[in-house]
């Protein structure tokens, strides 16, 4: 079953009800495994400690960033996957060309839990256009990696950019998860559960549902 988890961007405080629906998913007693890759190189180790912050006090002491994108151990032995914000398309180009995403896909297939923050979770959705800082890169390939049940995924939501999100439903030709800061989605095999302040919508041409937490 799928275990994937997305969240709408912003600070730790703003995601931290999403992690902690992560963090009851994940053994504790293996390695939690950080990729920050959607970052400039020169920002790993800040990313990192970043990430320390946000996961240490929900009891995630045991935590490696593989920002070389090699896999150190066989899947069963790693507690998850995180994948951190920033530059969309360098996140899913590196991860392809590393061929990463291949023990991504393998380890969202057998069930390990997989989270995806703003780019991270643009990336797990059927097209990552839904980043409007794409708008410009027509010559290149948007498909996503297409794991959260054909949605695209459109993170740091606002409500003026409803006719916006509409919009584009229509030039992606799928449906569209609209998460905004303070917001996160839990994917449990094909049922969608929202944690946060704040309500995610799901936008399907100009019909716009709203899930709310809880």
């Amino acid at each position: 079953m799928k275990h994937i988890f997305l969240a709408g961007g912003g600070s730790e405080k703003d995601s931290r009800k999403i992690d902690e629906e992560f963090v009851k998913t994940v053994d504790l007693t293996k390695p939690l495994v950080y990729i920050p890759n959607a970052a400039k190189e020169g920002k790993f180790s800040s990313c990192l400690a970043w990430f320390k912050s946000a996961m240490t006090p929900l009891g995630v002491e045991n935590i490696e960033m593989w920002d070389s994108l090699e896999p150190r151990y066989p899947i069963d032995k790693i507690a998850g996957i995180y994948l951190g914000g920033g530059n969309t398309w360098k996140l899913l180009e590196e991860l392809r060309e590393s061929r990463f995403v291949d023990y991504l896909l393998q380890a969202i297939e057998v069930g390990t839990s997989v989270y995806g923050g703003s780019a991270g979770a643009i990336i797990l959705g059927k097209d990552i256009r839904t980043d409007i800082s794409l708008e410009n890169l027509k010559s290149r390939g948007f498909e996503g990696l297409d794991v959260v049940s054909g949605y695209s995924v459109a993170c740091h939501y606002r409500p003026e950019q409803a006719s916006q999100i509409s919009k584009l439903v229509g030039t992606l030709g799928c449906r569209i998860i609209a998460i905004p800061e303070k917001s996160g989605i839990y994917l449990r095999g094909e049922v969608l559960s929202v944690f946060g302040e704040k309500p995610a919508y799901i936008f399907n041409g100009s019909e716009i549902t709203r899930l709310k937490p809880g």
